[in-house]
C-alpha cells in the first residue's frame, strides 16, 4: 500500500502493473499510473495554494499591525454634553431604584475605544473627519471594540500641568492621597490608605461599589476617547478578620493620586502599579462633586427642570475635556433627520435672501474708516484664530449650527443657548477654537 498525505492507494500485488515499464509508469501510461500523477500533482497544487494564503494571510496581519476595528463617523455624531445629559436622563430611575443609602458617583475617564482583537484604537470610517460618536454598550460589542482607561506616560505630563494650572487659581484646591486597592468578586473592594508621611498602611476598609451604566464617546479626532459612567458607593466598613483570610484578590493596584478638587467636580491624575505584572498606568479621571449631583437628582421632572438641570451638570465634565483636549470642542456633523429639522431649514433659509446664498463677509470686520478711529483713542484687542463660519438656529426645540453647503452641524454648549434665546432665533458667527498651552482654551461662538 503506498500512502500519499491522506490518502490511500492500494496497488495489488496480482495486477499486471508490476510487468510495466518504469518509463510508463512516470509517463502515465496505463490507468493506475495516470491516476498517481494525477493525484500528486493535485496535491502539490493544494500544497503551494494553502502556502500562498498562509502568506497572504501573514501579509493582511502585517499590513493591518496597530489597526483596530473601524467605527462609522458617516454623520452620526451628536452633541457630547447632550449626550451625556441623556444618559443621566435615562439613568435616573435605575438610581432611584438601586442607590438608596448609597453615593451616586458620575465619573468621566479619558482613554481609548479598543479593538477586542488587535489591541488597537478603534479608526474612523472616515479619515480626517471632526466627529464624536456615542456608543452605549451593546454598541460597543457589535464593533468589536472595548474602552481602555488611562493616557500615554509622556503626554500624562501635559495634563500635570493642566492641573497645576488649575491649581494656581481659586477654584481648585490641591489634594494627595495613596492607596492600596485589593479588588475582590462582587463588586467588593479592600482599600487601605497609606500616611503620606510614615508610608504605613492603615486600617482595611470594605467597600462595595456597583456599575449601573456607562456610554462612552469616540473623538478620532482627539488623542483620546472618553467613557462617563455612574455607579453606587455603598458606606464603606472596617473589615472584618485579617486581609490574609479575605479570597484572594482578583488584581492589586497601587495608587499614587493628586487631586484638583472644586465645589462642582474634582480631577484626579492618578499613577497605578499593577503588583502582579509590575507594569505602571496613568489614569486621567472627572468626578462630579456629591452636591451636583444631588442637585441634579433634587430636580423635578416638570417644567422641563430636571432637563435644564442634567445639561448644566454634563456641561461640567464636557468643559474639563475641553479645558484637557481643545478639539474636543469642534462641531460634528450630523443628518436631517433630527427632531424638530423642518423647522430649523424653515427659520435659516428665510434670511438667506433671494440668491439662497450666506451673505458676503462676516458682520464684524475691520474697515479703512476704522483707521483714524483707533488712532484717536484706545481700543479692545481680543486674541482668536479664525474659525468656521455657521448660521446657529434655534427652532423646533432644538439648536444647531449650518454651514455655507446647508449641512447641519451638533456642538457642545448648544443646549444652554436654547434655554436662553428665542424660537427662531438666527445668529450669523464663527465657531472658534483657540488652544494656549498647559490647557487653557478660549473660543466659542461668535456672533
Amino acid at each position: 500500500m503506498l500512502e500519499c498525505s491522506d490518502r490511500k492507494i492500494l496497488i495489488s500485488p496480482k495486477s499486471t502493473m508490476s510487468k510495466r515499464a518504469h518509463s510508463k509508469i512516470s509517463s502515465g501510461g496505463g490507468g493506475g499510473g495516470g491516476v498517481l500523477s494525477s493525484m500528486l500533482s493535485s496535491l502539490s497544487r493544494t500544497n503551494e495554494s494553502t502556502l500562498s494564503a498562509k502568506k497572504a494571510e501573514a501579509q493582511v496581519a502585517k499590513l493591518t499591525a496597530g489597526r483596530g476595528q473601524t467605527i462609522s463617523v458617516d454623520d452620526t455624531s451628536a452633541a457630547p454634553d447632550a449626550a451625556i445629559a441623556q444618559f443621566l436622563q435615562d439613568m435616573r430611575a435605575q438610581i432611584d431604584e438601586k442607590g438608596f443609602g448609597a453615593n451616586v458617583e458620575v465619573e468621566l475617564r479619558l482613554g481609548r475605544i479598543t479593538s477586542c482583537l488587535q489591541e488597537a484604537r478603534c479608526r474612523p470610517s472616515q479619515e480626517g473627519v471632526d466627529a464624536a460618536v456615542v456608543l452605549a454598550d451593546a454598541q460597543m460589542k457589535a464593533v468589536g471594540a472595548k474602552f481602555v482607561p488611562g493616557v500615554a506616560e509622556l503626554e500624562y505630563k501635559s495634563f500635570v500641568r493642566g492641573v497645576e494650572g488649575m491649581l494656581r487659581g481659586d477654584a481648585f484646591s490641591e489634594h494627595a492621597e495613596k492607596q492600596v486597592v485589593h479588588n475582590m468578586p462582587q463588586s467588593k473592594r479592600v482599600i487601605q490608605d497609606i500616611d503620606l508621611q510614615s508610608n504605613l498602611r492603615g486600617t482595611p476598609m470594605v467597600q462595595v461599589k456597583e456599575r449601573l451604566g456607562s456610554i462612552d464617546i469616540f473623538l478620532p479626532h482627539c488623542q483620546y476617547d472618553c467613557r462617563v459612567s455612574i455607579s453606587c458607593e455603598f458606606p464603606t466598613r472596617a473589615l472584618e478578620g485579617d486581609l490574609s483570610e479575605m479570597p484572594a484578590a482578583e488584581s492589586i493596584r497601587h495608587k499614587d493620586r493628586t487631586s484638583a478638587v472644586g465645589r462642582d467636580l474634582r480631577v484626579d491624575l492618578t499613577e497605578v502599579l499593577e503588583e502582579s505584572t509590575n507594569k505602571k498606568s496613568f489614569e486621567v479621571e472627572v468626578e462630579l462633586s456629591e452636591t451636583a449631583v444631588n442637585d441634579w437628582l433634587s430636580q423635578p421632572d416638570g417644567n422641563g427642570q430636571s432637563w435644564k438641570s442634567a445639561i448644566e451638570t454634563s456641561s461640567l465634565l464636557w468643559k474639563m475635556v475641553k479645558y484637557f483636549m481643545p478639539n474636543a470642542g469642534q462641531a460634528f456633523k450630523i443628518h436631517w433627520d433630527f427632531p424638530g429639522a423642518t423647522e430649523v431649514q424653515n427659520a435659516y433659509q428665510g434670511r438667506l435672501g433671494v440668491r439662497g446664498k450666506f451673505s458676503g463677509t462676516m458682520p464684524v470686520g475691520f474697515a479703512r474708516w476704522h483707521i483714524p478711529l483707533v488712532q484717536s483713542r484706545e481700543y479692545y484687542v481680543s486674541e482668536k484664530t479664525d474659525g468656521v463660519r455657521y448660521f446657529l438656529v434655534v427652532a423646533g426645540g432644538t439648536t444647531v449650527l449650518v454651514d455655507r453647503s446647508n449641512s447641519p452641524f451638533a456642538a457642545s454648549g448648544l443646549d444652554l443657548l436654547k434655554m436662553v434665546l428665542p424660537e427662531g432665533t438666527v445668529l450669523d458667527g464663527e465657531l472658534v477654537v483657540s488652544g494656549f498651552g498647559h490647557g487653557q482654551v478660549a473660543g466659542g461662538y461668535l456672533v
